[in-house]
C-alpha cells in the first residue's frame, strides 16, 4: 500500500537469502527453506491485488562469511530448489550458475560503509544508488567503478522500514510486468534513476 501511495507501479521483493537465515531455519529440507524464504513475496503478491501494483520475485543473496549482498532477478522457486548449496557457493561460482539460467546479478551497495567490496568480474552490474539512511552507500565510488568496468547501473530503495519507501527507484516509459521487462530496460539503458530531493 505504501509503495502504491508513493507512486510505484512495480516492486521487487528482495528479501535476504543468506547463509545465516538458512542456518536459523534448522535441519529441514532445502525446498522447505526456500518456501519460507519466498513467503514474504507470496504475501505481498496477494496484498497487491487491492492496488494497481505489480509484485515480482527476486532475492538479495549473501554467501557464507562474506560481507557482500547480491540482488538476483529472473529467479523462480524451481531455480532456488535446484541449488541447496546456493549460500555456500560464493559469488564467482554462483555467477556461472546464474548465467546458465539467465539470472541477472546486481551487486547491492558495493562500497557500503567501507565493509563491502566490489566484485565487478562476477556481476552484471552495480546498484549505484541506495539511499538507506542508516548506511553510507558511497554512491559516487560505485558509479565510477561501474563505469570503469562497463557494468550496468541500477538503483534500489532497500526498504527495511516505512521511512525508506519512495526514496529512489527507476523510471521507465512502459510498465514493468516481469523480471525480463526489468532486465531489458536495464540492459537497453531505457530508464532513468530517480532520487529523493
Amino acid at each position: 500500500r505504501l509503495h502504491y501511495e508513493a507512486g510505484f507501479n512495480t516492486i521487487f521483493i528482495t528479501d535476504h537469502l543468506s547463509w545465516s537465515f538458512c542456518d536459523s531455519l534448522g535441519d529441514i529440507p532445502w525446498h522447505e527453506k526456500t518456501a519460507i524464504f519466498l513467503s514474504g513475496y507470496y504475501k505481498a503478491k496477494v496484498a497487491a491485488e487491492k492496488y494497481d501494483i505489480t509484485v515480482l520475485m527476486a532475492a538479495e543473496v549473501t554467501f557464507r562469511h562474506k560481507p557482500n549482498d547480491y540482488l538476483v532477478y529472473g529467479i523462480t522457486k524451481e531455480f532456488l530448489d535446484a541449488y541447496p548449496d546456493l549460500c555456500e557457493m560464493g559469488i564467482d561460482e554462483f555467477y556461472k550458475v546464474a548465467q546458465k539460467h539467465n539470472v541477472f546479478v546486481i551487486q547491492a551497495h558495493p562500497n557500503r560503509d567501507g565493509h563491502c567490496f566490489p566484485t565487478p568480474q562476477s556481476v552484471d552490474g552495480f546498484e549505484v544508488y541506495n539511499p538507506n539512511p542508516r548506511h553510507d552507500d558511497a554512491s559516487e565510488k560505485s558509479e565510477q567503478c561501474a563505469d570503469e568496468y562497463e557494468l550496468f547501473k541500477t538503483a534500489g530503495s532497500d526498504s527495511h522500514r516505512t521511512e525508506d519507501i519512495g526514496r529512489t527507484g527507476i523510471l521507465t516509459s512502459s510498465k514493468i510486468n516481469s523480471a525480463e521487462d526489468y532486465i531489458n530496460h536495464i540492459k537497453n539503458g531505457s530508464f532513468e534513476i530517480f532520487r529523493e530531493c
